[in-house]
């Protein structure tokens, strides 16, 4: 016989509130789901047969989109029996401790490839990774019950002033997230002093991307820590939620963002061929390959920009400097300056 839902009440007020945020976490997901669907369509196009990247992306996408449908489908369905919200209730802190897991392993990646794939830094964060991620599984999965009220499913801590309970949970993830964060902004403060402006840039925007999350993704958790700590059951799992959504739309955003860049930076193509050579360069052509087209319509005055018709029906467009003599009769024609 498995575990039997402990029957329970809620009070309106909390019931109000709990039932706001769950909205609002889910009117989030949704809109930031949307949002970046051209970007997972461009993350497929680009796979060419697999990519991390693009494995990442979609491990962190539809686990947390599982977390949030088994999550509000436990507290808006009311049809649970005391049975079945018992084996249901595993369902939940499973999807949580998945997509934590992703999301950990996106910024270790990144750092260690920030990093340059230092050996030892990588053996670092692939211990620390280790040590969070089991004392996670530890603290998630104990301590805690299945509550129902009026039929509905959703998770309670047995005792909140064990040190193994929900709350740990978070606790555990901060120091992680700043060890990663320590190595990618020491190492990309080094980079940044070093490279040329254009590698600044996307050195900046990654400082304020690592900085972003972990600013937004500990605020989630110290506010996972307080409310835990407390009693009203039904609050913590509605925050627990937006904490998950958060998390959710952080690492996204790391895994996106530097291609929104890559992409606003790649030149837009023209009808034109690129242009020749500046000025300055001396250029010489065969007698035999010269085009007399080319040389009318060079040598004709008052335009300082043209096009050049050439053979094939190709164009170059020329922006003239200087007046020049162009002498065929040499075996080659060079070019010669004039005053």
């Amino acid at each position: 016989m498995g575990i039997l839902a402990t029957p329970t009440t809620i009070d309106p007020a909390q019931l109000a509130v709990t039932t706001n945020i769950r909205v609002l976490s889910m009117s989030i997901a949704a809109y930031d789901y949307i949002l970046t669907i051209p970007w997972e369509y461009r993350l497929y196009r680009s796979s060419n047969g697999g990519r991390l990247g693009l494995v990442l992306f979609i491990l962190v996408r539809y686990i947390s989109a599982m977390l949030l449908i088994v999550s509000n489908v436990g507290f808006f369905y009311h049809g649970f029996s005391q049975e079945s919200c018992g084996h249901y209730f595993y369902v939940i802190p499973v999807f949580k401790l998945l997509q934590m897991m992703v999301t950990q392993a996106i910024l270790g990646i990144r750092a260690y490839n920030i990093a340059q794939r230092n050996v030892w830094i990588g053996r670092i964060i692939l211990l620390a990774y280790f040590i969070v991620v089991v004392f996670q599984w530890v603290t998630d999965l104990s301590n805690q019950k299945p509550v129902t009220a009026h039929g509905n499913c959703m998770l309670s801590n047995a005792n909140p002033n064990l040190f193994a309970s929900i709350w740990t949970f978070y606790v555990v993830a901060v120091p992680y997230d700043c060890l990663v964060l320590l190595i990618s902004t020491v190492c990309l403060l080094r980079m940044r002093a070093t490279k040329a402006s254009a590698a600044s840039n996307l050195v900046r925007m990654l400082l304020y991307d690592g900085m972003g999350y972990f600013v937004i993704v500990t605020a989630a958790n110290v506010t996972n820590i307080i409310i835990h700590r407390g009693s009203w059951r039904s609050v913590q799992t509605a925050v627990a939620a937006l904490g998950n959504v958060i998390t959710w739309i952080m690492c996204q955003r790391i895994l996106i963002h530097p291609r929104q860049v890559r992409a606003e930076q790649q030149p837009v193509s023209r009808p034109l061929i690129p242009p020749v050579a500046p000025p300055s360069t001396v250029t010489h052509f065969s007698g035999e390959a010269m085009d007399e087209n080319i040389v009318n319509r060079a040598s004709s005055p008052g335009s300082q920009d043209m096009l050049i018709d050439a053979k094939g029906g190709d164009y170059l467009q020329v922006h003239v400097e200087r007046s020049i003599i162009i002498n065929t009769e040499a075996e080659d024609a060079t070019i010669i300056e004039t005053a």
